[in-house]
């Protein structure tokens, strides 16, 4: 009997990997959506849009909410994260709807440890609208607090994780000329040290993990026409700080070993090995929000005056269009969306042997082997 079992589970296994991997094999790969998150017309009257664009295809608003501006959007597996305004509102990607949503003043920069597993936490940095505790964690799943960390003195900006903990930009208010980094305990929020800039960190903003490193951009002074690109390499605790001939702001983060950013309002490149700017303008513009998509080098950018018009533009990994589209105004983050809905063969829905529902599938994939039996 188990011999039996056995046999008729290699063959099903069988049938269903020559049948079904390569139509999974989709799922992974280039974006299939970007999502876009618009911050519109400022006003009383606004709300703010999330919406997504199937490349080449529709572009679809899935949610609405009572918010003016947008600070971050991120995606990782099935689940979309935003921040507007005082909002954290939590999504189900593709298909797209909201499952919750709580308020957070001063909400900033968002970072999701774990993947988006059962145990995992989203962090939190705040600003303007909070008086303490400028950097918080809540459980993905429940959306409550686990921790704050009342231990860090100013207001917040950009984080990465790294190992056991996050860095956390700390610009402090308009007013500050220095800026630093909070090292933070992930598990309790427990600020182990500052890593401090000096002037050089005045403007702090963006932060990156990569290559063992910390990478953070520094707009410096309101209007400068110079930047800094500090480096934080972990394992010597070695600090380099990159001087920066453009106005430096900031950008898509690292993708095929290079640091996108913005120069000028230009998105360009800067290469962490030689230490330099290696194209300045690779996409001229002046440009809300960006991302890379990693796996074929595409560009996708948003552009807007903040009150009248808001557009996603396509670009190719050398800058050369491609495509674009009229979205909501204020297009202030976007993200990119691999997920595809997997289509499976018809021979496999009618076949006498085994029958798989529903078709098109997204999440859960029904098997009925009984004519094995």
């Amino acid at each position: 009997m188990r011999s039996n079992f056995y046999t008729r589970f290699i063959a099903i296994a069988g049938l269903l990997s020559w049948l079904i991997l390569p139509q999974f094999a989709q799922a992974q790969g280039p974006a299939h959506h970007v999502v876009i998150a618009n911050g519109g017309k400022f006003g009383p009257a606004n709300h703010v849009t999330i919406g997504t664009w199937d490349l080449g295809s529709q572009y679809t608003i899935f949610d609405s909410i009572a918010a003016s501006s947008v600070q971050d959007l991120i995606l990782a597996g099935d689940i979309g994260l935003l921040a507007a305004d005082s909002f954290l509102v939590k999504y189900h990607l593709n298909p797209y709807y909201r499952l919750d949503s709580i308020k957070i003043s001063g909400i900033r920069k968002l970072a999701l440890t774990d993947g988006n597993g059962s145990t995992s936490k989203i962090l939190v940095t705040r600003g303007f609208g909070a008086s303490s505790d400028y950097v918080q964690a809540y459980d993905l799943g429940s959306m409550t607090q686990t921790w704050t960390s009342s231990s860090v003195n100013g207001e917040s900006e950009g984080l990465a994780i790294l190992g056991d903990s996050v860095y956390v930009a700390v610009p402090g208010s308009f007013s500050d000329t220095t800026g630093k980094l909070a090292v933070i305990n992930v598990a309790d929020g427990t600020l182990g040290r500052y890593i401090e800039l000096g002037t050089n960190g005045r403007g702090i903003g963006r932060v990156y993990a990569y290559n063992g490193s910390i990478w953070t951009i520094n707009a410096l002074a309101f209007g400068s026409t110079t930047g800094i690109i500090s480096q934080y390499e972990i394992a010597t605790q070695t600090l380099t700080h990159h001087s920066i001939s453009h106005t430096l702001g900031g950008g898509a983060g690292f993708h095929n070993g290079l640091l996108y950013a913005y120069f000028d309002g230009n998105l360009g490149t800067f290469d962490p090995v030689t230490g330099m700017v290696s194209n300045a303008s690779l996409v001229a513009g002046s440009w809300a929000a960006s991302e890379v998509d990693t796996a074929n080098k595409d560009i996708f950018l948003t552009e807007t005056d903040f009150f009248s018009y808001g557009t996603l533009k396509h670009y190719d990994s050398t800058g050369q269009f491609i495509d674009s589209l009229n979205i909501g105004i204020s297009p202030e983050a976007i993200a990119l969306d691999n997920h595809l809905p997997v289509g499976l063969m018809e021979s496999v829905v009618h076949s006498p042997a085994i029958v798989l529902w529903p078709n098109p599938t997204q999440d859960i994939l029904h098997i009925d082997a009984r004519a094995f039996q």
